[in-house]
């Protein structure tokens, strides 16, 4: 798990510290400092060197729309200075995007003729124009722009720990479009494995997403990856009696799945997709909802989604003893509402207590 705890050991030596000569001394010998350099690249060998290592399931929850790309073009046009790019370098010599994604696809897209130009506010004459329609002067010009980069070197962090805990804080300080980066977007970026890929899968599970009713915004914001991320997580927790905040205990598994193999992911997400339509079977449509004019609620996924899991054996028992189950479930949540279904408790120990809520009142 990484979180500000990692960034809080390295500087509480600091805090300590008595006087200036103590903190000139204590920087010297630990060195705990980011190392950059700078480089700039054309438009054109932007898109060479990074467009192929973007992450291709980020890049398919891109948001800008066509009018704030067409400003990016713009910017291009009349060479009006756009932000830098923040690379990490994690071999020598070889670097990940760690911001600048949107910027690079945007670019990638335009060069490409994959959106044609909008609502440019100074060279208005060119919109409606795709890149191939404009004068070879400009398509020179856009191709021959620099763009900055801010790398950040290998020999920053001197171990893993160190790497894995400065490559979050700055994730977490950084902006991409101007839009601040949720947890699951870092978690995206810094767990990469076959595990976070599978995640994308899971998320098209037509059921899965009609149960929720996802939008193209909350699917953007990865709001779709966590709820499954979440899942496998609070399950984790419960078999190992884990304790702490929901972000600690996503953070801590999202870590973990680093390691699992393909037959593992093969495991999970078959468990995944079985408990989806368990849920369906039991609860119905609104089987994330807390009443039938509501909308799908986090609290409500979890403890349908683990007591479906916990107790996938007793389906059967469970319909030869109850009908309208559905309906049921409603007047579960509102009989305990003000213990426990009110929405103020989000700890673990919350969410076992609202499944075996759940296990009373159906088993």
């Amino acid at each position: 798990m990484f979180d500000e705890k990692s960034i809080l050991d390295m500087s509480k030596k600091r805090k300590e510290l008595l006087n200036y000569e103590d903190v000139v001394k204590q920087y010297k010998e630990d060195g705990y400092q980011i190392v950059t350099e700078q480089a700039r690249y054309s438009a054109e060998k932007l898109v060479q060197e990074f467009s192929k290592k973007i992450d291709p399931e980020y890049q398919r929850r891109l948001v800008w729309d066509d009018k704030k790309k067409s400003k990016l073009i713009e910017s291009l046009i009349i060479n009006i200075p756009i932000p830098p790019i923040f690379l990490y370098e994690y071999d020598l010599y070889e670097y990940e995007v760690m911001d600048g994604q949107q910027r690079i696809s945007t670019i990638t897209s335009f060069l490409n003729n994959k959106f044609k130009l909008k609502d440019l506010q100074i060279w208005d004459e060119l919109n409606g124009k795709f890149y191939r329609d404009l004068d070879q002067n400009v398509q020179r010009s856009i191709k021959r722009r620099y763009i900055s980069a801010i790398i950040l070197l290998k020999e920053t962090a001197k171990n893993e720990l160190e790497e894995k805990a400065l490559k979050q804080l700055i994730f977490e300080r950084l902006n991409t479009g101007g839009t601040e980066l949720n947890y699951q977007e870092i978690r995206n970026a810094l767990y990469q494995g076959e595990f976070n890929r599978r995640l994308f899968e899971m998320s098209k599970n037509k059921l899965y997403r009609d149960l929720w009713s996802f939008n193209k915004k909350n699917s953007s914001r990865m709001e779709d990856i966590e709820l499954i991320l979440r899942f496998f997580s609070y399950i984790s927790a419960v078999h190992l009696s884990i304790s702490g905040s929901t972000r600690a205990i996503l953070d801590s598994y999202a870590e973990k799945s680093i390691q699992f193999n393909i037959e593992e992911c093969d495991q999970l997400e078959e468990v995944f997709n079985e408990t989806i339509e368990n849920v369906h079977k039991l609860f119905g449509d609104k089987a994330f909802r807390s009443s039938s004019k509501g909308k799908s609620e986090k609290m409500i996924f979890d403890t349908t989604m683990l007591f479906a899991y916990f107790h996938k054996n007793d389906i059967s028992k469970i319909f030869e003893n109850y009908s309208e189950l559905g309906q049921l479930k409603f007047e579960i949540i509102d009989k305990y509402k003000k213990d426990i279904f009110n929405g103020k408790y989000t700890s673990i120990k919350n969410v076992g207590m609202r499944v075996q809520t759940f296990e009373k009142e159906l088993l």
